[in-house]
């Protein structure tokens, strides 16, 4: 007979004020300062996030890969 266990687990992450002065207002401000503070992705600047601005792929690859790469 075996025993069927659960098991609880918690994430943690940096929470991190965000400084962007362009998020304020915008439609997205909690899911950009959601992924921000868990270090998926970060702004142009430290007080610039271009929400309106397209992703290239190129941006996605990098963004993506060089956290990828930190691990």
């Amino acid at each position: 007979m075996q025993k069927s266990e659960l098991s609880t687990y918690g994430i943690g992450y940096k929470q991190s004020n965000t400084a962007f002065t362009d998020i304020v207002g915008h439609w997205a401000k909690e899911d950009i300062e959601f992924v921000v503070s868990r270090g998926l992705f970060s702004g142009t600047s430290n007080t610039i996030f271009s929400p309106n601005t397209a992703m290239t792929r190129g941006n996605c690859e990098a963004d993506t890969d060089g956290r990828h790469n930190q691990r």
